[in-house]
């Protein structure tokens, strides 16, 4: 329980300590801003939500160094969350020219299982490559194809049918989880990075 407590507590800290650092642009999960909060979901999508109580939806569109890209196609409203300079600039028909809405007041680099996308072991990864569906590559070669079964808070869940193998992907224990039908679940790899960039 203390160890738990100890984990948790140190993915707080590194959300509030987050620099903004381009090998950082991979693993933000939210901004917060002086009116509310950009928040990563799962496959991609984020959701502005403002301290008045107003929901917004984005679809991740693409990330480079320094900015992750965002789109809401209901509105045809365009974002760039520039990390490098914690500045959220906006774009809209009215307007297409990018201007700042928004200057950041914190980060945050937790990956979890709400929002991962990339899980990576010593000897290869799971990347999800589509909503639901994810391949898991080895360094050796080997390729495996998996449908995400479901997600907490901390893990995503995979399977493979056509062997009948299941996957947690655990990222509060940092584990990958192996079992087969008559097998009791058990740690496969251990999680050397995992990644919110969704594709």
């Amino acid at each position: 329980m203390i160890a738990a407590i100890a984990a948790i507590a140190a993915f707080f800290m590194l959300a509030m300590a987050a620099p903004a650092l381009a090998q950082s642009v991979d693993q933000v999960t939210a901004v917060t801003t002086p009116t509310g909060m950009f928040v990563q979901l799962q496959n991609g999508r984020w959701e502005e939500r403002g301290a008045d109580g107003g929901r917004f939806n984005f679809q991740e569109t693409n990330r480079d160094d320094a900015s992750i890209y965002l789109f809401d196609a209901s509105r045809q409203v365009q974002l760039q969350l520039n990390i490098a300079t914690r500045t959220i600039l906006y774009a809209d028909p009215t307007n297409p020219q990018m201007r700042p809405i928004y200057q950041m007041s914190n980060l945050s680099i937790v990956v979890n299982g709400r929002n991962a996308s990339r899980v990576s072991y010593a000897q290869g990864a799971f990347r999800m490559v589509a909503p639901g569906q994810w391949v898991e590559k080895g360094n050796n070669g080997a390729v495996f194809n998996f449908t995400e079964s479901n997600r907490d808070d901390w893990s995503v869940y995979l399977v493979d049918g056509s062997r009948g193998v299941e996957i947690q992907l655990d990222l509060f224990t940092r584990k990958i989880m192996y079992s087969q039908p008559g097998q009791a679940r058990s740690p496969l790899y251990e999680v050397t990075g995992a990644s919110a960039r969704y594709q």
